[in-house]
């Protein structure tokens, strides 16, 4: 005997395990404390997809932070594609008195 059921169907038997609002909580935006709060909680030598360790970050959060978080969290929230954090990644030009 063939069933045919709907995905509904077959969802509608197994019993929730999240309340309405735990889900409200998963489902909201991503928050500028929280990506704060994930650099921050990052070992300081591990490196970052720009090459940089999060201790770059973490010591220099006062002057990147604004940029990097308006990446992340376009990323996060409002699918924007990864190509936009090649825009915020940070070049060093050491000051040498003689370049070459």
């Amino acid at each position: 005997m063939i069933l045919n059921l709907t995905i509904t169907q077959v969802v509608d038997t197994i019993p929730a395990s999240i309340t309405s609002e735990m889900n409200a909580f998963l489902t909201a935006p991503f928050t500028v404390a929280e990506v704060e709060i994930a650099l921050k909680a990052m070992s300081r030598t591990k490196p970052i997809s720009d090459g940089m360790s999060a201790m770059f970050y973490q010591n220099y959060w006062d002057i990147v932070g604004t940029s990097v978080t308006e990446v992340v969290l376009s990323v996060l929230n409002h699918a924007q594609d990864m190509e936009q954090i090649n825009q915020a990644i940070i070049t060093l030009v050491p000051k040498i008195n003689s370049p070459q």
